[in-house]
């Protein structure tokens, strides 16, 4: 059994001492803005205009992908199944709208999408220093595109939902 934990061990000291630093304040960066996420909260409207964008970020991973039909494959299926689901629940979030402003219910959907996207690197990263095969085994790829296709629908959704959702005017009845 200390043979188990042995082995445990140099793999997390491994993992801490091989990661770049800058990993670790991103973490926990991320890890403060899913739990502000998790309380009633107001912010402008004019950055989700830009979310949609953003949530096309993972194309350029997955273009480069050694199975690009497997890649593409999981992509598009989690972007779909995502960006369908995200536009549905964030209309049950939603407060209020005005022209400058959203109001938004508390939510784990934002901790666990950036945890998810962040987890996902970090595990590529990791596969990428003591596994690299593995990175191109079609298993990988297909669970790995479809993931970073589920958390850019994810974001895509959520953000469109936000800029369709009707404004309220001024002086309109609440």
């Amino acid at each position: 059994m200390s043979a188990i934990f042995e082995i445990i061990w140099e793999i997390l000291r491994g993992v801490t001492t091989q990661t770049p630093f800058l990993v670790w304040p991103l973490l926990v960066g991320l890890v403060v803005l899913g739990l502000r996420a998790r309380t009633i909260r107001q912010s402008a409207v004019w950055p989700f205009y830009a979310i949609p964008f953003l949530s096309l970020m993972p194309v350029s991973a997955v273009s480069r992908m050694t199975q690009p039909m497997t890649a593409w494959a999981g992509f598009t299926i989690g972007f779909a199944v995502c960006v369908v689901w995200a536009y549905a629940y964030q209309g049950k979030r939603i407060v209020q709208k005005d022209a400058q402003r959203i109001t938004v219910q508390g939510e784990w959907v934002t901790m666990i999408t950036v945890m998810a996207v962040f987890w996902a690197n970090f595990v590529q990263g990791v596969l990428q220093s003591v596994a690299p095969d593995v990175l191109h085994s079609a298993p990988f790829i297909g669970l790995f595109a479809t993931i970073l296709g589920a958390c850019a629908g994810c974001f895509a959704g959520r953000s469109l939902r936000i800029v369709t959702w009707p404004t309220l005017r001024a002086g309109a009845p609440v």
